[in-house]
């Protein structure tokens, strides 16, 4: 227990008045995509609700925190390894995280499992999230 007592956390001490800022933009695919979810599902039909990623930044002067979130089931390995290639700035902080929804669109995962539980994997459709976001 001593040693989570004497754990020392890193300060980044801000150097101006906080700023933050927000977005959002749509992730439907241009062409309908399978669905993740439970099981194998097909692909949407129509849309009831439009989904998001939505990312917040925190800036105190020192550093800059971004939270980045996805209406997905979950935050796909894939666009966070993509957003991070294209991301430079080594001194910022980002978390992902996803809404974990089991009724939003699939094709993020590239391995086997993923193909069976979310269709195939739409690389192009990665790539634009990744450049949209960043």
């Amino acid at each position: 227990m001593d040693k989570v007592d004497t754990f020392q956390l890193a300060k980044y001490p801000g150097t101006k008045t906080i700023e933050v800022g927000w977005s959002q933009f749509s992730i439907v695919p241009d062409q309908p995509v399978p669905m993740a979810g439970y099981k194998p599902r097909e692909k949407y039909t129509d849309i009831h609700d439009t989904v998001y990623i939505r990312i917040m930044a925190i800036n105190n002067g020192s550093i800059t925190t971004f939270l980045i979130t996805s209406d997905l089931l979950l935050f796909p390995p894939t666009l966070k390894e993509a957003i991070l290639g294209k991301h430079h700035d080594t001194n910022d902080f980002i978390y992902f995280s996803a809404t974990h929804t089991h009724t939003s669109v699939g094709g993020w995962e590239p391995s086997l499992l993923g193909k069976i539980l979310m269709g195939d994997f739409n690389e192009v459709w990665m790539e634009e999230l990744a450049t949209k976001t960043v």
